[in-house]
């Protein structure tokens, strides 16, 4: 994948490739780095691997964290209803969304053009849409995975790992072992 991304030489190129990839189902840490680096977020001394970047991008995703936990707590106040009662109802509500998104996206399941998918970003019935699951709970978790997988793309690059597949052999590894470990892994609290 890295030695098909370097044949491209304009921004548009690169990012139609990983959208390419996108619309394939190939969601990993290669086209999450790879999408905030050609958006510039890796730029001259932000690519080097320094204790004080490697911390920023863990900040980034704190920050992420703290978006979603505000996201539950705006549902509580919006909603003036118990907590449980409105987190589930608003968070099934966004599960609705994505699916009348996913509707329409799945008749352009294969797009691999940035003019394409402008147009379908443009769409008011999916402006519409976007804009309700913006900065929403579910929204602000992907974006948790979206800068955990930018860092191991970042490594992964930095290491000459790109598109190797290990860190993803490793979530794979980790998970196979805790469907190994006992009840709460051990702990009784």
């Amino acid at each position: 994948m890295k030695k098909q991304l370097e044949e491209f030489s304009t921004e548009k190129e690169k990012k139609e490739f990983l959208l390419h990839l996108l619309s394939n189902d190939y969601l990993d840490p290669f086209v999450a780095h790879n999408t905030s680096d050609i958006n510039g977020f890796y730029e001259n001394e932000r690519n080097k691997p320094t204790t004080e970047r490697v911390g920023y991008n863990l900040m980034l995703t704190v920050t992420e964290i703290s978006e979603a936990t505000d996201a539950l707590r705006k549902i509580v106040i919006e909603e003036n209803q118990s907590s449980d009662e409105a987190i589930l109802n608003h968070i099934q509500k966004e599960f609705d969304v994505i699916a009348e998104i996913l509707e329409l996206y799945d008749k352009l399941l294969f797009i691999d053009s940035l003019d394409i998918l402008k147009r379908y970003f443009e769409n008011p019935f999916i402006k519409e849409k976007i804009e309700f699951l913006k900065d929403g709970f579910l929204w602000e978790l992907c974006d948790v995975i979206i800068r955990v997988f930018d860092t191991i793309g970042w490594f992964e690059k930095l290491t000459n790992q790109e598109n190797s597949m290990k860190s993803m052999a490793l979530l794979k590894i980790i998970l196979s072992r805790n469907l190994m470990r006992d009840y709460r892994h051990g702990k009784n609290s």
